[in-house]
Order: structure tokens, then sequence, then C-alpha cells
């Protein structure tokens, strides 16, 4: 809960500086942090649109009463040009082309907050180091001029950092318990000595909100 829930809350909150009817484009929304970041985003008042890989998760993401839900396109630019999408504030934690889309698709004093780059993330026991390294050297980057005169900007952390900043973290924390926040949603259960299996679960993407080990 701390992990994923402090992510989602520092993104939106402290970075993002989130405001009521905002427009915020949450990817791997169906994801552990994705999630907490969807029910917050409707807690704070901003009209969350969620993006997702798969028409299943999808389904599950309108289940759970997130109406406004995107299945990401091989062309996500285009994607997001057809449907003239227009964001405040992006959530992102994939990269790549992805990343660039969302950034263009921001309105003017619009923020990018970037926690992580699932794109280098590998999807089996054989990493390809030769396509990592193709996407690394493809990898966004953002000139710095071309954003002050768009308006726009672009924030990354780790969470990390916070760990040792106790004031910091008890602040963060005593904001959350005043948000009536619903538990995580465990998606998938493993027992302690299947481990292997579940790294292997989250590794293929095919994951939805917490992935538990449970110790017997």
């Amino acid at each position: 809960f701390p992990a994923q829930t402090l992510t989602a809350w520092y993104a939106l909150t402290t970075l993002g500086a989130i405001q009521t009817g905002q427009r915020v484009l949450i990817h791997s929304a169906a994801g552990g942090v994705g999630l907490q970041a969807m029910k917050l985003a409707t807690l704070l008042g901003a009209n969350p649109v969620g993006t997702v890989g798969s028409p299943d998760k999808a389904a599950m993401l309108q289940e759970m009463g997130f109406e406004n839900v995107l299945i990401r396109q091989a062309d996500f630019s285009r994607q997001l040009t057809e449907t003239g999408h227009r964001f405040d504030l992006v959530l992102d934690a994939i990269g790549g082309t992805v990343q660039q889309a969302s950034f263009a698709a921001l309105n003017p004093m619009g923020r990018l907050v970037v926690f992580g780059a699932a794109e280098f993330t590998p999807t089996g026991n054989r990493p390809n180091y030769l396509k990592a390294a193709w996407r690394y050297l493809r990898r966004p980057r953002y000139d710095v001029m071309d954003m002050i005169s768009s308006n726009r900007s672009v924030m990354a952390f780790n969470l990390i950092w916070l760990w040792e900043q106790k004031a910091s973290m008890k602040a963060l924390l005593s904001e959350l318990q005043t948000i009536a926040l619903p538990p995580p949603h465990v998606g998938h259960r493993f027992a302690f000595d299947d481990a292997h299996a579940a790294l292997a679960l989250l590794q293929s993407g095919k994951s939805v909100g917490k992935v538990v080990l449970e110790i017997l």
C-alpha cells in the first residue's frame, strides 16, 4: 500500500498539482499504481482517463466504475489526435512513443509526471539487449526552450528518495489518511514458494491490481 499509493499520491498532488475538474491521463490504469491513481484522481474531483493494453483490462476498469478508458493502439499519437483528447496532467510509467504522444496532448500549463519506463522491462527469461539499447537511444528527449514556449513541463521521480525523508513521509501519509480511499485491488495471489511465477506474471504485462505473495 505505501509504495503504490504514495507513488500515485505524490505524482498527482506534490508534482502534478492536480485541480478539481482537470483531465488526467493515467497509463497502465489497471496496474497497482494506476488503479490507486484512478481512485485518487476521482476523489480529488478530477476527471481521470485510463489507458490499458487489452479489452479485458478495460472491461475490468469499467466494472469498477471508471467510464473513460482507452485501449492503447499501436499508433497512440494518432489515436489521441483522432479522438480529440487533451489533458492537464499525465502520469506515465511506460515511456517511448506513448510518452511522447502523451506530452504532445498536454494543454498549456500541463504536466507530464514520469515514474517508470516499462518499455525497458524484459518480458521473458532472455532479455533482448539490442532491442533495449535501440529503445534507449530513441527514448523521448525534451527541449527546454520548446517547453517554455508551449508552457508544458516534464517531471520525473523515484519514490525511494523519500524513504529517508521522515518528515515528508509522515506528512504525505497524514494527507492520505484524510482521503476515503478503498483498499487496493488484489488481482492475483501466489504462494510464497511461487514467487518466480508471480514475477513472471508482472513481467508479462497481464497482471491487474496488486500481485500478492501469501505466507501460509
